[in-house]
Parts: C-alpha cells; structure tokens; sequence
C-alpha cells in the first residue's frame, strides 16, 4: 500500500433497514472483521476459496439457514441491548453504519453502536465501538 496510515480517510455509511437477501449482497464489496478467519484459512472454519467463490457471486445464493437466525435474532435485540447498555452504564450510545477506509473501499467495518467513553487526564469525552453479541440460550 501505498498510502500511509496518517493519510487513510475512514467513511461511515448510514445503515438502513435491510433484508437478509440485501445485507448478504451488501457484504460482496469488501472484507470485514467475520472474513478475517477465512481470508488466513484459518482452522477449523476458515475457507479462502469459499470466501472468493462466494464475493464473485459463484456460491448458490439464500446462503445458511442458521447464519440467517442467528442474524436476525441478534438483530433484533440489538437496540433493547444497546439500551440496557446505556443505562447501566450512564454512556451515551448512538447507531453507527458501515466504515471503511475511502482510499481501499474493499477494506470494511460494521460496528453495532458507537459509545461515548472517557478519555484523557482531563476527563474529556470520545467516541469508541460497542459490539454487541446475543449468544443463544445454551450459551447460558
């Protein structure tokens, strides 16, 4: 790469309310934090060939079923979580979209919410990530 990192511009897309036929198009322009296992092949899961078979549209489409519940559940209590967040933990949280850096437009980041956080000797507020994960109810 030629840019250095002092260089780089990042850009957020809004989210908007998607089907999962949409967001599963929508991940085809570029590589984010769930393909890292797969672009280093890693064990057990990774696949590099899946991944690219699957970014040029050679995978037969409607994806898996159980990636589909998972989304959409996590989808759905994500906003009673972020919520829940914020009140116990007094941080302000607001929703974020889709990042990435304008000079390598394939490289991307979905964050869940953006959360204001101390920082500084000073006490003065900035703004960090909030991922938030619903795991299943055998997780408990």
């Amino acid at each position: 790469m030629s840019a250095s990192v002092t260089n780089l511009t990042c850009v957020r897309q809004a989210h908007k309310e998607q089907t999962y036929e949409e967001f599963l198009e929508a991940r085809k322009a570029g590589f984010g934090g769930s393909d890292v296992g797969d672009l280093l092949d890693s064990e057990p899961y990774g696949c590099k060939r899946r991944l690219f078979l699957d970014r040029l549209g050679l995978l037969p489409a409607g994806g898996d079923d159980r990636l589909r519940y998972h989304l959409e559940r996590g989808k759905f209590f994500e906003a009673p979580v972020a919520e829940l967040y914020a009140q116990k933990t007094g941080r302000m949280v607001k929703p974020t979209g889709t990042g990435y850096i304008k000079q390598h437009p394939f490289v991307r980041a979905n964050a869940d919410r953006m959360t204001s956080r101390e920082i500084g000797p000073d006490g003065g507020r900035g703004w960090g990530v909030l991922e938030i994960k619903v795991p299943g109810a055998w997780s408990f």
